[in-house]
């Protein structure tokens, strides 16, 4: 489970990608940013609490 808060969210939600087969570019074309957004979001250089929630609903929508 990714918790929205965690330090270690920019890692849980990568490893997440890599599990269901998605790429950064993909989550990014789901969510209607750049990838360049989503790296620094998953980064922890922007905080983007609303985004990380968006974030959690598209990986946890993705069937394995």
């Amino acid at each position: 489970m990714i918790v929205l808060e965690s330090k270690k969210f920019g890692a849980e939600v990568k490893k997440r990608l890599i599990d269901v087969g998605m790429k950064q570019i993909e989550l990014a074309g789901k969510l209607g940013v750049s990838e360049s957004y989503i790296s620094e979001v998953l980064s922890g250089k922007r905080k983007a609490p609303e985004m990380r929630r968006r974030i959690l609903s598209v990986i946890g929508e993705v069937k394995t």
